[in-house]
C-alpha cells in the first residue's frame, strides 16, 4: 500500500479517516485547521471519495452501500474545509459542482 497522510472528517456525528497521497506521505494525521506538509501555497480544492458499509463504517471494498464525494478546501497549505456531498456519476455534473467553491 505504501505511505500516504490521513485527512480527518466528520460526517453524520462520525469521524472517518481519509487517506491521500497528494501530499507528503509521511503518515501525517491532518484536521481542519492544520498545515499539511507538502501541499502548495495557494488555494486548492480536490475531490475525494467516502464509501460506507451498512453499518456506516469506512471500506474500500465493493461492499459499500453508500458512496459520496469529499470536496477537500486548502488555502496557503491548510486543509481549512471539506464539504460531503452525495455521490455524482456524471463527470461533467460533478465538475460542474460549485456550491462549495462560491462560498
Amino acid at each position: 500500500m505504501g505511505m500516504f497522510d490521513t485527512l480527518g472528517i466528520k460526517f453524520r456525528n462520525k469521524s472517518y479517516r481519509l487517506q491521500t497521497k497528494r501530499f507528503d506521505c509521511t503518515l501525517d494525521d491532518y484536521s481542519v485547521g492544520d498545515v499539511v506538509n507538502g501541499a502548495y501555497p495557494g488555494s486548492q480544492a480536490y475531490i475525494d471519495t467516502l464509501m460506507l458499509d451498512e453499518n456506516d463504517k469506512s471500506t474500500d471494498d465493493d461492499d459499500f452501500v453508500e458512496r459520496f464525494h469529499v470536496i477537500v478546501a486548502l488555502s496557503e497549505t491548510v486543509f481549512c474545509e471539506y464539504e460531503v456531498i452525495d455521490w455524482i456519476d456524471d463527470e461533467q455534473e460533478l465538475m460542474g459542482c460549485r456550491s462549495f467553491c462560491d462560498q
